[in-house]
């Protein structure tokens, strides 16, 4: 299989795929959005379950920021009970 092929049947996997999703889709199809629209029209309030809009993935949110500075001082402690002996 080409490099090409590949690109085409990840481009066309189905919305609600575990891959789609596992690349940033929100796994919403185009017929969610709709009845989403139809839902907003007639209550006046955004769909619960409706996804929010990403402007760019590399936009890290506090929490996430957050996250991970705790992450990397969880590792960085890691790190140096590996050195002191600590852990084996």
């Amino acid at each position: 299989m080409s490099w090409r092929r590949f690109k085409i049947l990840l481009k066309h996997l189905p919305a609600d795929s575990a891959t789609a999703r596992a690349v940033g889709h929100s796994g919403w199809t185009t017929a969610d959005y709709l009845i989403s629209d139809v839902w907003h029209a007639l209550t006046g309030e955004q769909h619960p379950a409706r996804p929010q809009a990403v402007t760019s993935r590399s936009v890290m949110t506090s929490q996430r920021k957050s996250h991970r500075a705790a992450a990397l001082r969880r590792a960085a402690a890691r790190r140096q009970a590996i050195a002191s002996g600590e852990i084996t």
